[in-house]
């Protein structure tokens, strides 16, 4: 039971810091539908995901694991069309320059954006999961 309160955690401060972070990832409604979309996101990376993972296991080893974002980012692309409250879409990004780094300017479309958060949440989640046990 504390494994999966955590792991739920984990994916809740995920999120959570994927919606201050990007800007073409939004939830329109109270806490209530964000604990609803956490919910979502936790039943589909901790339920349907390992399932998934079975069935293309022999492309995911082909690939190296790399077959896992995109199972990521597919898992994510469904649950913006199971709730329609969360939705991921392309925004501009006006560019970033510090002290001779730059980042230019661009118009990033929605795969991206999915590629971008589903790869956040992952690592946040899994990062948040490694210190809390």
């Amino acid at each position: 039971m504390k494994k999966i309160f955590k792991d739920f955690l984990a994916t809740t401060v995920a999120l959570l810091v994927v919606l201050y972070i990007i800007k073409g990832v939004k939830i329109t409604g109270n806490w209530s539908t964000f604990l609803i979309v956490a919910f979502g996101l936790y039943f589909l990376f901790f339920l349907v995901k390992p399932i998934a993972k079975i069935i293309f296991l022999p492309i995911n080893y082909i690939t190296l694991n790399f077959f896992s974002l995109v199972l990521n980012t597919v898992l994510l692309f469904a649950l913006t069309k199971i709730l329609p409250q969360f939705t991921i879409s392309e925004f501009y990004f006006s560019g970033f320059s510090y002290q001779g780094f730059v980042i230019p300017q661009a118009q990033i479309n929605q795969l991206y954006v999915l590629l971008i958060a589903s790869i956040l949440i992952t690592l946040v989640s899994t990062l948040l999961r490694w210190f809390l046990n």
